[in-house]
């Protein structure tokens, strides 16, 4: 057996399904399939915070670039768009952090650069902001923590590549009566949220989320892909299995 073939085989497949499934589908903007219900009190957590007059700050992670998690640190900047809606830009109560410079930057430009249904954030008087509480995982908890007592009903959304600390900052969160959400990448995140984070994303769920906030015919042609492309490799090793123990192979 050729496996590069069979490789680009599975790219072609690929490509041709995208194609397909994007021109069929450019009506829905959901994929029934990957329903979260955690994501839908996110957006519900979203609205309410607006309504309440209540601050809200979304942690982008502490690198750009995370060599054990790769396109995690990046993939955190991915799903700020869809919290910057004309609302969120108008309320201006919003902060948007990490302990990475790069990161920081990067969501200033996302911020400054919005217009979209001729909403323009020129037009008033509050902008969401972009701040580097700490420079180390460390000396940015000290910051973070520091802004969350002094809230009330604190809205916290963890995104990007983190560790075990995230633990306190969602404990101090949730002790103030606030809300917590979090997409967890990395194992030690992942652990140390687990037992008292309600609404946690894990694993590979964790790079559906901009698709989640802003849904549309393209991101759910993708789901759909990756899905027709997961059954089908899994069929095929479990051919391969039956037919090494019949001796074909």
């Amino acid at each position: 057996m050729n496996w590069s073939i069979l490789g680009w085989g599975f790219i072609g497949a690929a490509a041709v399904f995208l194609v397909v499934f994007s021109l069929l589908d450019k009506s829905k903007n959901t994929y029934d399939i990957r329903d979260f219900p955690k994501v839908e009190r996110l957006k519900a957590s979203r609205v309410d915070a607006i309504e309440g007059g209540l601050d809200r700050t979304i942690v982008l992670g502490h690198s750009l670039f995370s060599p054990g998690y790769p396109g995690l640190g990046l993939g955190s900047l991915s799903p700020l768009p869809g919290f910057l809606d004309p609302e969120t830009l108008a309320d201006g109560k919003m902060r948007i952090t990490s302990s990475e410079g790069s990161l920081v930057v990067f969501a200033r430009q996302i911020i400054e650069h919005t217009y979209q249904d001729g909403f323009s954030i020129a037009l008033t008087p509050t902008v969401v902001k972009s701040c580097l509480l700490g420079p180390t995982p460390l000396s940015f908890t000290t910051g973070l923590l520091s802004n969350l007592s002094e809230s009330r009903g604190h809205s916290l959304i963890l995104t990007g590549s983190y560790g075990p600390e995230a633990s306190i900052w969602s404990e101090i969160c949730m002790s103030k009566r606030g809300y917590v959400f979090a997409s967890a990448g990395t194992i030690a995140s992942q652990a140390a949220l687990y037992l008292h984070v309600k609404d946690l994303l894990i694993g590979e769920n964790v790079f559906v989320l901009p698709g989640l906030i802003s849904p549309g015919a393209g991101r759910g042609a993708g789901w759909i892909t990756e899905d027709i492309l997961r059954v089908l490799l899994i069929a095929m090793l479990v051919a391969g299995a039956i037919l090494k123990l019949v001796g074909v192979l």
